[in-house]
């Protein structure tokens, strides 16, 4: 019994200690300007990756790595006012997508469609202002499958 609390316990803890942004942290980025959110990603640990300015907007991407490798990508894309009005994050821990997915029922989203095309699976929930489209993509490696995960948030 010890043993059974002590590896849920372990469990709990290192999912606790992945990438530290929730649903709710994420949904707060949009409407704010590009160049506020950098101190408060890469105090939680997230570090510069890439920017790609166009005169009518652009996009900023920021990297996350956790100990054990999982990697996660957050893009934040802007129109020429510089406030963010996408969002996107790319992540590879199946553990964290079911995370993801209660935090978006608990939010009060509700799921609108499920759509299965080749190798990926999109669910779609929205609320009054936002849509969350999160798709569940397979790619077939030589010897096995990876799934990749990617939450796309967006306003109507």
């Amino acid at each position: 019994m010890k043993k059974a609390l002590l590896i849920c316990f372990l469990f709990i803890f290192s999912i606790a200690n992945s990438q530290n942004l929730t649903i709710k942290q994420l949904l707060s980025l949009k409407g704010v300007f590009i160049s506020e959110v950098y101190n408060d990603l890469t105090k939680k640990g997230w570090k510069f990756c890439s920017e790609d300015n166009k005169k009518n907007g652009g996009q900023t991407t920021y990297l996350y790595t956790e100990k054990n490798g999982n990697y996660y990508f957050l893009t934040l894309s802007y129109p020429e006012d510089y406030h963010i009005n996408n969002i996107r994050l790319q992540f590879l821990n199946s553990e964290k997508c079911k995370l993801y997915l209660n935090q978006i029922k608990a939010l009060g989203f509700k799921k609108k469609s499920s759509l299965k095309e080749k190798n990926n699976i999109t669910k779609i929930f929205e609320n009054s202002k936002t849509i969350i489209k999160f798709v569940s993509e397979n790619k077939k490696r030589e010897y096995e499958h990876e799934f990749f995960y990617f939450i796309y948030i967006v306003g109507k």
